[in-house]
């Protein structure tokens, strides 16, 4: 199964407690994706960030399954650093 970008989880690796949904942090707080490496249109690599399909545990290799980019860029380009 693959899932939409927009709803992968963003679980913060040192307040575990603290999730959101991907979609809705680029929506309300871009700015928190700046330190995120983004290559080839995905999050490759995100310091203190951890990402997951829903219902997974959010670990270092997650999200274990297919993960559908497309659209992710265009949503970030209201960033400043963009």
């Amino acid at each position: 199964m693959t899932t939409n970008w927009r709803d992968l989880v963003v679980t913060d690796a040192n307040d575990p407690s603290a999730t959101t949904e991907l979609g809705k942090l680029a929506d309300t707080a871009p700015e928190t994706l700046d330190s995120a490496v983004i290559v080839d249109g995905a999050i490759s690599e995100w310091t203190d960030y951890f990402l997951s399909a829903p219902g997974e545990a959010p670990d270092w290799d997650t999200p274990r399954g297919d993960v559908d980019w497309t659209g992710f860029e265009i949503a970030l380009r209201g960033r400043t650093d963009a």
